[in-house]
């Protein structure tokens, strides 16, 4: 491991910075929290959206482009975990000694690098950016101070697995927000709100939702459905074999 993130871990360790009062606060109130994670942001978005000006049109392809990449970017993070080589949790790495934390505050993905919570986060604030880059600035310094930082705190990040999700989410939202990509992305998406306001709401509300708890519902309905799927393939297989 490098000094960097060595240093940053212990840190964060020195009994000084770490009161009962303060990990118990951090671990329950703040690192867990969909609202606090993820709530402010998509207000955020949504002010924008419904926010009249001049330049709407093009406001509103930059939030849905960031949508769009904060999904990407979560997906790519977590393939990049699986892909490199694996990376254990400042927690989980021996001699550091650290308390382990919750198991609902972090997903056994693999490798820690990069984080999926600052991709998905830092992509949505780089679409906020364009749009107003004073309330981008604001939203970054938040989700570092909010998200980022009560996971190194706790030993589920190392900080450059904080700066590799940071980074992954600028690049995928600044790739999708060029001017020719972003009107192919967004042109089908507006054609269908035009024809169909309702169904188009309704989809933004549960994709609003997902990004705010990082569609951890939407994932154990479909991990459950694809091992049900899997079991009932194997015993439908087993009894034709049997007969």
């Amino acid at each position: 491991m490098n000094r960097f993130d060595l240093a940053i871990v212990e840190l964060f360790s020195q009994s000084r910075l770490h009161p009962h009062w303060l990990h118990q606060f951090v671990e329950e109130c703040v690192a867990g929290n969909d609202l606090l994670k993820g709530g402010l942001l998509l207000a955020v978005l949504w002010w924008l959206w419904m926010e009249p000006h001049p330049e709407q049109a093009r406001r509103r392809e930059l939030i849905v482009v960031a949508i769009i990449a904060a999904m990407i970017a979560a997906a790519l993070s977590r393939a990049f975990a699986n892909l490199v080589p694996f990376r254990a949790r400042p927690f989980s790495t021996p001699g550091l000694r650290l308390e382990v934390p919750p198991a609902r505050l972090f997903d056994l993905k693999g490798g820690s690098f990069p984080s999926d919570h600052m991709a998905l986060a830092f992509a949505l604030v780089t679409g906020v950016f364009f749009i107003r880059r004073r309330v981008g600035v604001a939203l970054a310094a938040y989700v570092l101070l909010a998200v980022g930082l009560p996971r190194m705190y706790l030993g589920i990040h190392w900080a450059t697995d904080i700066i590799g999700g940071t980074l992954l989410g600028i690049a995928v939202a600044s790739l999708l927000g060029a001017a020719r990509i972003r009107s192919a992305l967004t042109a089908p998406l507006f054609r269908r709100m035009q024809a169909s306001p309702g169904v188009f709401y309704a989809c933004m509300f549960l994709v609003s939702f997902g990004l705010m708890t990082r569609f951890d519902s939407f994932r154990v309905l479909a991990s459950w459905s694809a091992h049900g799927t899997a079991d009932v393939a194997k015993t439908v297989a087993h009894r034709l074999s049997s007969q």
